[in-house]
């Protein structure tokens, strides 16, 4: 298995850091959708710290907040929430992969 350098935080169990799964999986849904690249990369940070969180000492919380801020920084306008779902039920799977 190719591991990928990085924190362990961000690390998948299949060896690749959560920036590959972005930018191999999760963006291509967002393009696909037709998502503003504003809203791309506000879903994206929401979903990095929704991966994060409890993964890094003391930062559960912090990461909870920041994933909610990150999500109210979209436009919504136009967002095919069937791809919003699609995105965040990956990322749940990622974390249950590395048992979070």
């Amino acid at each position: 298995m190719r591991k990928t350098p990085g924190p362990v935080w961000y690390a998948l169990a299949d060896g690749r850091q959560f920036w590959e799964l972005s930018q191999h999986e999760l963006i291509p849904i967002c393009n696909s959708s037709a998502m503003p690249a504003w809203d791309t990369h506000c879903l994206i940070s929401a979903m990095e710290h929704k991966f994060r969180m409890g993964a890094k000492q003391g930062e559960a919380e912090t990461d909870s907040e920041a994933c909610i801020w990150w999500l109210g920084r979209m436009s919504w306008d136009g967002i095919d929430n069937p791809a919003v779902e699609k995105i965040h039920d990956r990322v749940i799977e990622e974390r249950r992969k590395v048992g979070r």
